[in-house]
């Protein structure tokens, strides 16, 4: 560390800036993996997570989502972990969705998501707390998921 000498002698030329860090806002946004690996979490290392970080393709922002792979003391945790999962591999067009293999095989995969206001709770200094959520996932635009293609119509008619 260095010799504080006040404000004014302040050197941030070796400094790299920060890049922000905003989070994606309630809403629809197409999102690509760019981060994916396995940890334990909880009062034993026998619960197990994959941690994704999801990264806006429109530049909006980011999650980091958490799939409960194992999960010793829920078992609807486990299954609802295990539901997002696939949706995510069936919707980013993972080419073995059943049996995804290395976790490697998670980074690449676009998929577009719906985002949502997470369940208030109290964090660990007793304040309520709220932060946005990945509700579901479906096939990004022009992604090979096996979501179908919406109707679009491009008439005037305001019906």
């Amino acid at each position: 560390m260095s010799d504080w000498n006040g404000f004014g002698s302040l050197d941030l030329s070796g400094v790299e800036e920060s890049k922000g860090g905003s989070m994606l806002s309630v809403g629809t946004h197409v999102v690509k993996c760019t981060e994916a690996d396995m940890e334990s979490f909880g009062a034993t290392d026998s619960n197990k997570r994959l941690r994704c970080e999801l990264v806006s393709e429109e530049s909006a922002g980011k999650l980091n989502h958490s799939f409960n792979i194992i999960h010793t003391t829920s078992d609807m945790a486990q299954e609802i972990g295990r539901r997002m999962l696939k949706s995510f591999l069936v919707a980013g067009g993972h080419p073995n969705p059943n049996k995804p293999g290395d976790v490697k095989t998670m980074k690449g995969l676009k998929a577009t998501v719906v985002v949502g206001m997470g369940k208030p709770y109290k964090n660990k200094n007793g304040i309520e707390v709220q932060y946005p959520e990945i509700k579901s996932f479906d096939a990004a635009p022009n992604s090979s998921g096996s979501a179908p293609a919406k109707d679009t119509f491009d008439d005037d008619i305001p019906f």
